[in-house]
């Protein structure tokens, strides 16, 4: 391999990178890593131009560190490659080999990769594909699927975090991509629901938020006893949570999804704090009487409600008592009963 006009490294460097020695290509990532921290503050010296020739002689290279047996060497080599990609001029030539290996090491069950801080790197980095290139998600899609699945089972608390953002960012990006994997991801996220953490379970709750609305029917029937078990969580913050994502997709599903999904709303009137009640109360009259749509408003939590619409609402409500049962309980037995009955 001929040596590389670049300040990054030496030929001597790119030779270690494939040494049987392990300290040895310890030693030249650190190096690689260090030196490729420096010059990126410096882009009169390392321009796009000098970024993308290092690149073609260190990302093959690189990919192949990725499988080291050494956990260090595994994670340097993903570290360089998810700060080098940014700086290219084109990074469309290397992606193909680059989410290969990310899918290698994260796409199956169980993962290859076993150390939880390198599998976050490796996941990182493939955020940094994603955001480098608009086309990594479409000409790569059913990898990039396998991975996110992968990563929102995790036991890694930040990984199942992480893959969560990542699929509400692809949502936003182009839902329709995701379409067709809506139940596989769906399921997925549904682990994190029942986590210890409360910002993973709202982490989870974001990432099948996003996914509903490109998904079929059966997804949101699957998903509902799921997500109505929220209805009961520990954290006020996430049942008031859940409740501004029900209210998103009764203005935004098909009319015949709402006799499925009006309940989870309907049961935030009975919640244990004033809070959550009235937060209840509140998108209830946002759902029934909605506003007229306008382009900085788009979730339902965000719009003003007038007075009068909260009362329509109360009404809503205490009409529906009789047909579910729900009088109205208030203060902290309300809660239980809906778990099982107080005890």
């Amino acid at each position: 391999m001929a040596a590389a006009p670049s300040p990054l490294f030496t030929q001597r460097d790119l030779n270690c990178l494939s040494d049987p020695d392990r300290s040895t290509r310890k030693r030249a990532l650190e190096k690689i890593h260090k030196e490729l921290g420096t010059l990126a503050k410096k882009p009169a010296d390392f321009t796009p131009e000098v970024a993308q020739i290092s690149l073609e002689h260190l990302h093959k290279l690189l990919v192949k560190c990725m499988r080291d047996p050494t956990e260090k060497c595994r994670e340097l080599s993903v570290m360089i490659l998810a700060a080098l990609f940014p700086l290219v001029q084109d990074p469309a030539p290397f992606i193909a080999d680059a989410v290969a290996g990310i899918r290698e090491r994260l796409g199956s069950q169980p993962q290859v990769e076993e150390s939880e801080e390198v599998r976050l790197e490796t996941l990182k980095f493939l955020e940094v594909l994603l955001a480098v290139s608009r086309t990594t998600a479409s000409e790569h899609i059913n990898e990039v699927v396998a991975i996110l699945e992968m990563a929102c089972l995790d036991k890694f608390p930040e990984a199942k975090r992480l893959s969560a953002d990542m699929i509400v960012s692809l949502c936003k990006t182009d839902g329709k991509l995701l379409a067709e994997h809506t139940p596989s991801l769906v399921k997925a996220l549904a682990s994190s629901l029942a986590h210890q953490q409360q910002k993973i379970r709202l982490a989870g709750l974001r990432g099948i938020e996003a996914l509903i609305p490109h998904a079929e029917a059966a997804v949101l029937t699957e998903a509902l006893p799921l997500i109505s078990r929220l209805n009961l969580d520990r954290s006020h913050q996430l049942r008031e949570a859940v409740l501004r994502v029900v209210a998103g997709w009764l203005l935004e599903l098909p009319a015949t999804a709402t006799p499925k999904i009006l309940p989870v709303l309907l049961h935030g009137a009975a919640d244990e704090l004033d809070q959550v009640q009235e937060a209840s109360v509140v998108l209830m009259g946002q759902v029934c009487c909605p506003p007229r749509p306008t382009p900085a408003v788009r979730h339902p939590a965000r719009v003003p409600v007038e007075a009068g619409r909260v009362e329509d609402a109360r009404r809503v409500v205490a009409q529906a008592a009789p047909r579910t049962g729900w009088r109205g309980a208030g203060g902290r037995g309300g809660r239980r009963r809906g778990s099982g009955g107080a005890r």
